[in-house]
């Protein structure tokens, strides 16, 4: 689990390893089949394999199989609501989602993904909930579900804790760009315009392919005026198209 939690292409493929091979010895453990779908989700998400259609199909794979077991810990179907989600059956990802914290109400990673299913879907009050929640059962928490508060902080008018949220996640991961677009987005809703252009250069200096069009490809929100909403914000701090 140490491997998983590093997020990066090499722990995650040692990760899976382990994985499989707990799987090979305890075939009635949920744990395996569970988080092995996470590691091939994240494989398809971050890029680090060469199809992210065939990782997500394994992800899926494994997904249902975590979901079919009695002794059930919420992740299989976490995993596999939130790609449903991404295929847009946004009512039965946000049921499967919803089943995979009823079955385990303390698994941080299930809440998570709901709150980001919910806030994706339209009800980010509830996501930021359900984004708190996870953060307390969380001793060590990683910093996409800071990210995802931020972000539901945002969008239901909240910006001072949306600021905060996205600064503490800069403090934790001084490299990552989510918490800046929040950030940026944040300032330039608050007519911070200056603090939003000094965001935006950081962005691009960063990362120079960074494009709106691609990063609005990767935001799956169902209500596309919340989407417009977010873009033109970043558009108007200075972030090409």
């Amino acid at each position: 689990m140490n491997h998983l939690y590093a997020i990066n292409e090499k722990d995650n493929q040692i990760a899976r390893n382990l994985l499989e091979q707990l799987y090979r010895v305890e075939p009635d453990s949920v744990i395996g089949p569970s988080n092995i779908a996470v590691t091939h989700y994240l494989d398809g998400a971050f890029g680090w394999s060469e199809s992210q259609e065939e990782s997500y199909e394994l992800a899926a794979r494994w997904a249902k199989l975590a979901m079919e077991y009695e002794d059930n810990n919420g992740i299989g179907h976490a995993v596999y609501g939130y790609l449903q989600y991404l295929k847009g059956y946004y009512d039965e990802a946000l049921a499967i989602c919803a089943k995979g914290v009823e079955l385990r109400t303390s698994c941080p990673l299930a809440r998570g993904i709901l709150g980001v299913v919910r806030n994706y879907y339209g009800d980010p009050r509830a996501a930021v909930n359900d984004i708190r929640e996870a953060l307390q059962l969380e001793r060590v928490y990683p910093t996409w579900l800071i990210d995802v508060l931020a972000t539901a902080y945002r969008n239901c008018g909240e910006i001072d804790l949306s600021i905060s949220a996205a600064k503490e996640s800069l403090r934790l991961d001084p490299g990552k760009n989510d918490p800046r677009l929040v950030l940026c987005s944040d300032y330039q809703l608050a007519d911070d315009y200056d603090r939003a252009r000094e965001l935006a250069t950081e962005i691009i200096n960063s990362d120079p392919a960074f494009r709106l069009s691609t990063y609005a490809e990767n935001q799956p929100y169902k209500n596309p005026e919340m989407l417009d909403r977010i873009i033109d914000s970043l558009r108007e701090a200075g972030l090409p198209e």
